[in-house]
């Protein structure tokens, strides 16, 4: 069953990924969205972000780190604005800058722009 799910996993990367799997092609996306957490010992970042237009939708993912020294002192809940580099078959992320606390960001689960309520919302109760 392994050696079934590495052609579909690669099927489902150029299918879902445009960029994913073109050789000698590098694009850069410029990304925001807030972290989750360390991984694999400090060697990526699992991120909540906002969509990329143009490559993904909105999730909650582990992006590879560049260099594991620059992200050393993010923690979770930390807003972020970093480049999400795709070279070829390989792809990390790089250039961390914070946000401040109060950026708005439309991430996974988020109300829609401009709406109020909603779970766990502090805007009004439409009952009172």
């Amino acid at each position: 069953m392994g050696k079934r799910v590495l052609p579909w996993a690669v099927l489902w990367c150029v299918a879902a990924f445009p960029a994913c799997g073109k050789a000698g092609e590098t694009v850069i996306y410029e990304v925001r969205g807030e972290v989750v957490g360390h991984r694999f010992g400090g060697a990526a970042l699992r991120i909540r972000h906002e969509a990329i237009p143009g490559y993904m939708e909105a999730m909650t993912m582990d992006f590879k780190l560049r260099d594991p020294e620059s992200a050393v002192t993010l923690k979770p809940g930390d807003k972020v604005r970093f480049r999400y580099v795709v070279a070829g078959d390989d792809a990390w992320a790089e250039g961390f800058e914070t946000l401040a606390p109060e950026t708005r960001l439309i991430l996974p689960g988020s109300p829609p722009e401009g709406s109020e309520g909603g779970p766990g919302s502090a805007g009004p109760d439409p009952g009172h």
